[in-house]
Protein backbone atom coordinates (compact mmCIF):
# COMPACT_ATOMS: atom_id res chain seq x y z
CA UNK A 1 0.00 0.00 0.00
CA UNK A 2 0.88 3.67 0.10
CA UNK A 3 2.17 3.65 3.70
CA UNK A 4 4.65 1.58 5.68
CA UNK A 5 4.00 -1.27 8.12
CA UNK A 6 4.59 0.85 11.22
CA UNK A 7 2.11 3.49 10.04
CA UNK A 8 -0.70 0.94 9.81
CA UNK A 9 0.33 -0.70 13.08
CA UNK A 10 0.31 2.66 14.90
CA UNK A 11 -2.94 3.90 13.41
CA UNK A 12 -5.11 0.78 13.54
CA UNK A 13 -3.23 -2.06 15.18
CA UNK A 14 -1.90 -4.64 12.73
CA UNK A 15 -4.76 -7.15 13.13
CA UNK A 16 -7.46 -4.54 12.50
CA UNK A 17 -5.51 -3.04 9.58
CA UNK A 18 -5.39 -6.47 7.89
CA UNK A 19 -9.10 -7.05 8.43
CA UNK A 20 -10.13 -3.58 7.21
CA UNK A 21 -8.10 -4.22 4.06
CA UNK A 22 -10.00 -7.45 3.50
CA UNK A 23 -6.89 -9.53 4.23
CA UNK A 24 -6.62 -12.53 6.55
CA UNK A 25 -4.39 -11.93 9.59
CA UNK A 26 -1.75 -14.57 10.28
CA UNK A 27 -2.50 -14.57 14.03
CA UNK A 28 -5.89 -14.62 15.70
CA UNK A 29 -7.16 -16.09 12.44
CA UNK A 30 -10.90 -16.72 12.94
CA UNK A 31 -12.70 -19.82 11.81
CA UNK A 32 -15.44 -19.16 9.30
CA UNK A 33 -18.98 -19.57 10.58
CA UNK A 34 -19.29 -23.04 9.04
CA UNK A 35 -15.80 -24.05 10.25
CA UNK A 36 -16.81 -22.99 13.74
CA UNK A 37 -19.87 -25.26 13.50
CA UNK A 38 -17.64 -28.15 12.46
CA UNK A 39 -15.15 -27.57 15.28
CA UNK A 40 -17.96 -27.24 17.83
CA UNK A 41 -19.52 -30.54 16.76
CA UNK A 42 -16.14 -32.30 16.71
CA UNK A 43 -15.38 -31.06 20.24
CA UNK A 44 -18.71 -32.36 21.56
CA UNK A 45 -18.16 -35.70 19.78
CA UNK A 46 -14.80 -36.36 21.48
CA UNK A 47 -14.82 -39.68 23.32
CA UNK A 48 -12.63 -38.42 26.16
CA UNK A 49 -14.36 -35.94 28.49
CA UNK A 50 -11.11 -34.05 29.13
CA UNK A 51 -10.84 -33.36 25.39
CA UNK A 52 -14.44 -32.11 25.31
CA UNK A 53 -13.76 -29.71 28.20
CA UNK A 54 -10.54 -28.39 26.62
CA UNK A 55 -12.06 -27.91 23.16
CA UNK A 56 -15.24 -26.23 24.38
CA UNK A 57 -13.60 -24.10 27.09
CA UNK A 58 -11.04 -22.80 24.59
CA UNK A 59 -13.68 -22.06 21.96
CA UNK A 60 -16.50 -20.73 24.13
CA UNK A 61 -14.64 -18.77 26.82
CA UNK A 62 -11.59 -16.53 27.06
CA UNK A 63 -9.66 -18.96 29.22
CA UNK A 64 -6.08 -19.43 28.01
CA UNK A 65 -4.23 -22.78 27.91
CA UNK A 66 -1.98 -21.60 30.76
CA UNK A 67 -4.96 -20.81 33.00
CA UNK A 68 -6.75 -23.99 31.94
CA UNK A 69 -3.89 -26.10 33.28
CA UNK A 70 -4.70 -24.66 36.73
CA UNK A 71 -8.43 -25.42 36.56
CA UNK A 72 -9.75 -26.24 40.03
CA UNK A 73 -13.09 -27.34 41.44
CA UNK A 74 -12.97 -24.28 43.68
CA UNK A 75 -13.41 -22.06 40.59
CA UNK A 76 -16.78 -23.59 39.69
CA UNK A 77 -20.08 -22.34 41.10
CA UNK A 78 -23.46 -23.79 40.15
CA UNK A 79 -26.24 -21.24 40.65
CA UNK A 80 -29.71 -22.18 41.82
CA UNK A 81 -31.08 -22.02 38.26
CA UNK A 82 -28.37 -24.42 37.09
CA UNK A 83 -26.07 -21.92 35.38
CA UNK A 84 -22.35 -22.48 35.86
CA UNK A 85 -20.00 -19.62 36.76
CA UNK A 86 -16.20 -19.72 36.61
CA UNK A 87 -14.06 -17.52 38.89
CA UNK A 88 -10.37 -17.41 37.99
CA UNK A 89 -8.36 -16.45 41.12
CA UNK A 90 -6.52 -13.14 41.18
CA UNK A 91 -3.02 -14.66 41.30
CA UNK A 92 -3.57 -16.10 37.79
CA UNK A 93 -4.88 -12.95 36.10
CA UNK A 94 -2.91 -10.15 34.48
CA UNK A 95 -5.12 -7.59 36.25
CA UNK A 96 -4.41 -8.98 39.72
CA UNK A 97 -8.18 -9.21 40.25
CA UNK A 98 -10.59 -12.15 40.19
CA UNK A 99 -12.14 -12.82 36.80
CA UNK A 100 -15.71 -14.14 36.88
CA UNK A 101 -17.84 -15.13 33.90
CA UNK A 102 -20.80 -17.35 33.11
CA UNK A 103 -20.32 -20.47 31.03
CA UNK A 104 -22.43 -20.23 27.84
CA UNK A 105 -25.24 -22.75 27.47
CA UNK A 106 -26.02 -22.10 23.81
CA UNK A 107 -24.24 -22.05 20.46
CA UNK A 108 -25.94 -20.51 17.40
CA UNK A 109 -24.85 -22.26 14.23
CA UNK A 110 -24.45 -20.81 10.73
CA UNK A 111 -28.10 -21.65 9.96
CA UNK A 112 -29.34 -19.68 12.98
CA UNK A 113 -30.21 -22.78 15.01
CA UNK A 114 -29.26 -22.87 18.69
CA UNK A 115 -27.58 -25.90 20.26
CA UNK A 116 -26.73 -26.84 23.83
CA UNK A 117 -23.00 -26.38 24.36
CA UNK A 118 -23.01 -29.24 26.91
CA UNK A 119 -20.20 -27.37 28.68
CA UNK A 120 -22.21 -26.68 31.85
CA UNK A 121 -22.96 -30.39 32.18
CA UNK A 122 -19.32 -31.31 31.65
CA UNK A 123 -18.18 -28.88 34.35
CA UNK A 124 -20.81 -30.22 36.77
CA UNK A 125 -19.47 -33.71 36.05
CA UNK A 126 -15.96 -32.45 36.72
CA UNK A 127 -17.11 -30.81 39.96
CA UNK A 128 -18.58 -34.09 41.22
CA UNK A 129 -15.57 -36.26 40.46
CA UNK A 130 -13.76 -37.68 43.46
CA UNK A 131 -10.44 -36.47 42.07
CA UNK A 132 -9.66 -33.38 40.02
CA UNK A 133 -8.44 -33.90 36.48
CA UNK A 134 -4.75 -33.12 36.17
CA UNK A 135 -4.59 -30.82 33.17
CA UNK A 136 -0.86 -30.31 33.69
CA UNK A 137 -0.31 -33.57 31.82
CA UNK A 138 -2.56 -32.52 28.97
CA UNK A 139 -1.08 -30.78 25.94
CA UNK A 140 -3.91 -28.36 25.20
CA UNK A 141 -2.74 -27.31 21.75
CA UNK A 142 -2.21 -30.92 20.68
CA UNK A 143 -5.79 -31.73 21.68
CA UNK A 144 -7.11 -28.68 19.79
CA UNK A 145 -5.23 -29.84 16.69
CA UNK A 146 -6.77 -33.30 17.07
CA UNK A 147 -10.26 -31.82 17.31
CA UNK A 148 -9.58 -29.61 14.27
CA UNK A 149 -8.46 -32.72 12.37
CA UNK A 150 -11.65 -34.55 13.34
CA UNK A 151 -13.60 -31.49 12.17
CA UNK A 152 -12.02 -31.88 8.69
CA UNK A 153 -11.26 -28.19 8.27
CA UNK A 154 -9.71 -28.59 4.84
CA UNK A 155 -9.81 -24.88 3.98
CA UNK A 156 -7.37 -24.09 6.80
CA UNK A 157 -3.61 -24.24 6.27
CA UNK A 158 -2.41 -27.80 6.92
CA UNK A 159 0.64 -28.14 9.20
CA UNK A 160 2.75 -30.92 10.70
CA UNK A 161 2.62 -31.41 14.46
CA UNK A 162 4.68 -33.97 16.39
CA UNK A 163 2.53 -36.77 17.75
CA UNK A 164 -0.50 -35.66 15.74
CA UNK A 165 0.53 -35.61 12.06
CA UNK A 166 -0.76 -33.27 9.36
CA UNK A 167 -3.62 -31.24 10.81
CA UNK A 168 -5.53 -27.99 10.14
CA UNK A 169 -3.88 -25.02 11.83
CA UNK A 170 -6.26 -23.98 14.60
CA UNK A 171 -4.64 -22.34 17.62
CA UNK A 172 -6.16 -21.28 20.96
CA UNK A 173 -6.01 -17.61 19.91
CA UNK A 174 -7.90 -18.48 16.71
CA UNK A 175 -10.66 -20.04 18.77
CA UNK A 176 -10.85 -17.13 21.22
CA UNK A 177 -11.29 -14.58 18.45
CA UNK A 178 -13.86 -16.87 16.81
CA UNK A 179 -15.82 -16.90 20.07
CA UNK A 180 -15.68 -13.11 20.32
CA UNK A 181 -16.92 -12.73 16.75
CA UNK A 182 -19.77 -15.14 17.49
CA UNK A 183 -20.81 -13.16 20.59
CA UNK A 184 -20.70 -9.90 18.62
CA UNK A 185 -22.72 -11.48 15.80
CA UNK A 186 -25.35 -12.56 18.34
CA UNK A 187 -25.61 -9.00 19.68
CA UNK A 188 -23.96 -9.51 23.08
CA UNK A 189 -23.15 -6.13 24.73
CA UNK A 190 -19.54 -4.95 24.52
CA UNK A 191 -19.07 -5.09 28.31
CA UNK A 192 -20.22 -8.71 28.40
CA UNK A 193 -17.88 -9.74 25.57
CA UNK A 194 -15.01 -7.94 27.31
CA UNK A 195 -15.69 -9.70 30.62
CA UNK A 196 -16.42 -13.11 29.09
CA UNK A 197 -13.19 -13.18 27.08
CA UNK A 198 -11.13 -11.70 29.91
CA UNK A 199 -9.61 -8.99 27.72
CA UNK A 200 -8.40 -7.06 30.78
CA UNK A 201 -7.49 -10.14 32.78
CA UNK A 202 -5.31 -11.94 30.24
CA UNK A 203 -3.25 -9.20 28.55
CA UNK A 204 -4.73 -10.29 25.22
CA UNK A 205 -4.02 -8.00 22.28
CA UNK A 206 -7.63 -8.17 21.06
CA UNK A 207 -10.22 -5.43 21.56
CA UNK A 208 -14.00 -5.73 21.43
CA UNK A 209 -13.96 -3.37 18.44
CA UNK A 210 -11.93 -6.00 16.55
CA UNK A 211 -14.88 -8.40 16.63
CA UNK A 212 -17.27 -5.70 15.42
CA UNK A 213 -14.84 -4.74 12.64
CA UNK A 214 -14.57 -8.37 11.53
CA UNK A 215 -18.33 -8.73 11.25
CA UNK A 216 -18.65 -5.35 9.55
CA UNK A 217 -16.14 -6.36 6.85
CA UNK A 218 -17.10 -10.02 6.46
CA UNK A 219 -20.81 -10.03 7.32
CA UNK A 220 -22.09 -7.46 4.79
CA UNK A 221 -21.48 -4.37 6.92
CA UNK A 222 -23.09 -5.94 9.98
CA UNK A 223 -23.92 -3.38 12.66
CA UNK A 224 -24.08 -3.65 16.45
CA UNK A 225 -25.62 -1.23 18.96
CA UNK A 226 -22.20 -0.66 20.57
CA UNK A 227 -20.36 -0.19 17.26
CA UNK A 228 -19.79 2.94 15.22
CA UNK A 229 -18.47 2.04 11.73
CA UNK A 230 -15.03 3.59 11.20
CA UNK A 231 -14.58 6.82 9.29
CA UNK A 232 -13.03 6.14 5.91
CA UNK A 233 -14.44 2.60 5.79
CA UNK A 234 -12.20 -0.03 4.28
CA UNK A 235 -8.47 0.23 3.66
CA UNK A 236 -7.28 -0.23 0.09
CA UNK A 237 -5.14 -3.40 0.23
Amino acid sequence: GEYGYETYKRRFGWWQACVRAGLMPSRRRPLSHTEADQFFEAAIDQQIADYQVIGLMTMLTGITPTILTELSKSWITVRSQGDVVITVPDHLTASGEEWTFEVPNGWTDSNGQKHDTELSGLLKWYLNREEAIDYHDTATERIIYRIADDAELQERAQIQRHGVGTVPQVRPGDLRVTGGIQMARNGAPAHRIRRHLGLRHTNWAAKVEDFFIWNWVHENEFTHPDFEPPNGGYIDP
